[in-house]
């Protein structure tokens, strides 16, 4: 009886490690400022900022990082009150290749806009990009291919 236990142990360990639960983070995963998306083709790249909601000028927020739900080493980035683009580098970026990247703009006012946007650029156009403006924070996440 105890090895039919040991079996039906073995086989949901394996069935999980195969179905991907066992997701680590990229080696070298990290976030670093830079100038524009079109300085940047052949990365992956946000735009985040945060305008007040009673004078409408950007403000200082917040961006966070994850890898498929995870957060990493140096995920959080504090960004000034101006539109910010962040880069979103690797050891090797071949290895972001099925994963999901999530950024979240968040300002301390509930009230005030964020807007987030990240592009999976190519050499000559973007090949994956997503948008999201929303009250408080906004979030836009990008599947690697």
């Amino acid at each position: 009886m105890a090895s039919k236990k040991v079996l039906a142990a073995l086989a949901l360990g394996s069935a999980a490690l195969l179905s991907g639960c066992a997701t680590t983070i990229v080696d070298g995963l990290g976030i670093e400022k830079t100038t524009n998306f079109e300085d940047n083709r052949d990365n992956v790249v946000v735009e985040a900022y945060v305008l007040d909601v009673e004078t409408g000028e950007p403000k200082a927020a917040t961006v966070t990082f994850e890898q498929d739900q995870m957060p990493f080493e140096g995920n959080r980035v504090e960004i000034g009150a101006e539109e910010t683009y962040l880069k979103v580098t690797a050891d090797n970026t071949d290895d972001l290749a099925g994963h999901r990247l999530t950024a979240v703009v968040s300002s301390d006012n509930p009230d005030d806009t964020a807007v987030c946007a990240i592009k999976d650029s190519g050499i000559f156009e973007p090949v994956h990009s997503a948008h999201a403006e929303a009250k408080g924070s906004a979030t836009c996440q990008i599947e690697m291919h």
